[in-house]
């Protein structure tokens, strides 16, 4: 990773990005059911059985729905399959070795002789066109225990890499858990890895060849576009109180007393930091599209600097994959803005529902924050009390001091195959990015070589759904806070893989 670019304290779900094990096709969408919806194309024979994949596929995605016991469902095959359809002329000959007489015609040609007669025919050909095609990923749980801080105690299976004491990769120091967010350079005695939300999804559209290229998705929860082209501060509060209410503020103290600086993001446009306080790296492009839910980080050694981390795309995703053996490399941009919450308990608010994937509002809405008491939605899971649950819909206050920095990250390659970094500044250093202040990785001061190994999703052209994972080495650059980079051993290198699903989908 010689030049590696600023990277991110945290990773929520990585893009290929999507439906979980808990969020599979329901049964109706088998074939069976889907035959009624897909003969509304007014297709026959093999035509109709490619067509009724097709429509199992939008089934699957939850795109539409198929009938139930032939009546119903909202998939319709006029629209999913579009047909063209080539006919050659039938050709009848009849040939002999005397005299032949000839009757032609625009379509059908007949030639009689005397002889017996020799017939040739060419039939019709009918090919079935599919709309565009996406890739869908939805992030799975994986360990139920990625460890303790600096590895002392060791995750438990499933693992999808290691860290190793040599550069050649060979000789194992410690597992690292499946789903697991790692951080930090040996020096790092503070925090622990910690699980990535499983739930999370998102789409990369098939483009020509093997290219997978940034999608719209359905919306920003999902999409891949990056951010721009306008700009907003995102350290920016409303006052609630005082002698401003409602006025704009950026610190604790901004809102006169009596008030705080407490209320909705107020979306205020910015062409410098100066425009939002003159706080470093506060204004940021406007988010297009978020990369999971906010990713909640504990601190176990200092409750108080607790973050929750909003990830978003900086520019558009891309990559390459092979849908018939289900690998995939992509390269996804990030900026994660930092927010120190000080809540260890519950570092990003969240929505209070119950078990994901839920919904709720009131008291079963956001927990606390800008939006407390509001409506939500969530899919997040990490089997942690303290961070599952997060969602969009319950931001942390990104006004009153709180915001710590937004810091680029370059996920590439995120991979379903092997991604191992050794360090940077000669062999034996063990240090793994510019700027590291000591060796090692993870709380191990003598790891020289950090691995994460993905699994390829094997054959997509099915459309249904496939178990797959992505891995990613990468760098963490320092935040605004030095106590935390202190603590946690910043700049240094970062780890986590993505257990998930894979799916081939009609692009919504």
């Amino acid at each position: 990773m010689g030049n590696v670019t600023r990277t991110i304290t945290v990773v929520a779900a990585l893009l290929w990005l999507s439906a979980a094990s808990s969020l599979a096709a329901p049964p109706t969408c088998g074939n069976k059911n889907c035959r009624p919806n897909a003969a509304l194309s007014g297709l026959s024979g093999g035509a109709l059985a490619a067509c009724t994949k097709t429509v199992s596929a939008a089934c699957n995605a939850m795109t539409c729905t198929c009938s139930t016991n032939g009546v119903g469902g909202t998939c319709d095959g006029a629209t999913l399959c579009t047909t063209t359809t080539t006919t050659g002329a039938a050709t009848t000959t009849t040939s002999s070795g005397a005299a032949t007489t000839t009757t032609s015609s625009t379509a059908p040609t007949t030639t009689t002789s005397s002889t017996a007669p020799t017939t040739t025919t060419t039939s019709s050909t009918t090919t079935t066109t599919l709309g565009p095609l996406s890739l869908k990923y939805t992030t799975a749980p994986g360990t139920s225990s990625c460890g303790g801080t600096g590895l002392s105690t060791p995750p438990t299976a499933p693992f999808s890499g290691e860290i190793d004491s040599d550069t050649a990769c060979t000789a194992k120091l410690a597992d690292l858990g499946s789903s697991c967010l790692y951080i930090g350079g040996g020096a790092n005695g503070a925090v622990p890895g910690g699980p990535t939300p499983a739930g999370a999804s998102s789409y990369l559209d098939l483009g020509s060849g093997n290219a997978l290229v940034a999608s719209n998705g359905t919306g920003k929860l999902d999409c891949t576009k990056g951010s721009g082209p306008a700009s907003e501060c995102v350290d920016a509060g409303v006052c609630v109180g005082g002698p401003t209410p409602g006025a704009t503020c950026f610190t604790a103290t901004g809102c006169g007393t009596g008030g705080t600086c407490s209320g909705a993001d107020p979306h205020k446009a910015c062409t410098s930091d100066a425009d939002c306080g003159g706080i470093g790296d506060s204004c940021q492009p406007v988010a297009n599209c978020f990369f999971g839910p906010p990713l909640a980080i504990p601190n176990p050694a200092i409750a108080t600097l607790a973050s929750c981390n909003i990830n978003v795309v900086k520019t558009d995703a891309s990559g390459t994959g092979n849908s018939t053996t289900g690998d995939a490399s992509v390269d996804i941009p990030l900026q994660t803005r930092v927010y120190i919450t000080a809540n260890n308990g519950s570092p990003c608010p969240k929505c209070n529902c119950g078990t994901p994937p839920c919904s709720g509002t009131g008291a079963t809405g956001c927990s606390y924050g800008p939006n407390a008491g509001g409506a939500c939605s969530t899919n997040s899971t990490t089997g942690n009390a303290a961070t599952s649950n997060t969602s969009q819909d319950c931001p942390p206050e990104f006004g009153g001091g709180l915001f710590n920095g937004a810091l680029a990250v370059e996920l590439n390659p995120l991979t379903t195959g092997s991604s191992s970094v050794t360090n940077i500044s000669g062999t034996g250093s063990g240090n793994f990015c510019a700027g590291q202040l000591n060796n090692g990785a993870f709380g191990q001061a003598s790891t020289q070589c950090i691995t994460e190994t993905g699994m390829a999703a094997g054959n997509l052209t099915d459309g249904a759904p496939h178990a797959a994972r992505e891995g990613v080495v990468f760098c963490i650059p320092a935040t605004g806070n030095g106590t935390v980079n202190a603590v946690v051993d910043l700049p240094g290198p970062g780890a986590t893989s993505l257990p998930g699903i894979a799916q081939v989908v009609p692009t919504p």
